[in-house]
């Protein structure tokens, strides 16, 4: 990058330069304190039991504002579970009521963008 562009990179966000140039270990020590984020198994909110999470970033400012867990074989063996036991339901579903549940989906997107756009950018 050249000098110029530098500066103003650094004006524009300040402190960006500071945690690019931040050793990965230290980034990590970092991540102790952001929250895991819990997975959605058969309807509840589960801890993962894995020692492996992947860095959540904030994409306004590359900050890291949470961890979500590499799942362990046997919570992905409980999510599949989950889902082809949840599966009949669905298929049962016609078509019109499907179409009405996506369509409610996609309007409280709508809805709450600014909301979800600000959770996003924590």
């Amino acid at each position: 990058m050249m000098p110029t562009m530098l500066a103003r990179a650094s004006r524009a966000m300040p402190g960006a330069l500071v945690r690019r140039s931040c050793a990965v270990s230290q980034v990590r020590c970092m991540s102790a304190a952001v929250p895991k984020v819990p997975m959605l198994i058969n309807n509840e909110f589960v801890h993962s039991s894995t020692d492996k999470f992947i860095e959540l970033r904030n994409p306004a400012n590359n900050e890291v504002i949470g961890l979500v867990p590499e799942s362990t074989q046997e919570e992905m063996e409980a999510a599949t579970a989950a889902a082809k036991a949840a599966y009949p339901a669905w298929r049962d579903t016609s078509v019109q009521n499907r179409m009405r549940i996506m369509l409610k989906y996609q309007a409280l997107i709508r809805e709450h963008h600014d909301e979800l756009a600000e959770l996003v950018t924590l």
